[in-house]
């Protein structure tokens, strides 16, 4: 997983009523923004998912860069689709 644009590795999954399902995880590199188009990473398969918004310390943020603690709200996945571990990337 050489030269991309964004990575992260999932910690935490949340199911939430209103906006759908929400990872977090610290961004290992490159940066994130809203409306991006992710793959979701599992061993050799991936997914795309789509980035429909973002939060840091419980408030939305346009971007987020590398060393960030990221909330990230997914659409195009659902919650038995994801666990801990799993990568977002963007290539």
């Amino acid at each position: 997983m050489e030269n991309l644009k964004f990575v992260l590795t999932i910690e935490c999954i949340f199911n939430i009523l209103t906006k759908g399902i929400l990872v977090t995880g610290l961004i290992a590199e490159g940066n994130i923004k809203q409306g991006d188009e992710l793959e979701l990473i599992d061993n050799n398969t991936s997914r795309k998912v789509y980035c429909d918004m973002l939060e840091r310390y419980l408030k939305p943020v346009e971007t987020a860069t590398k060393g960030q603690y990221v909330a990230i709200y997914l659409s195009g996945v659902s919650h038995a689709d994801i666990s801990r571990g799993m990568k977002l990337i963007i290539r």
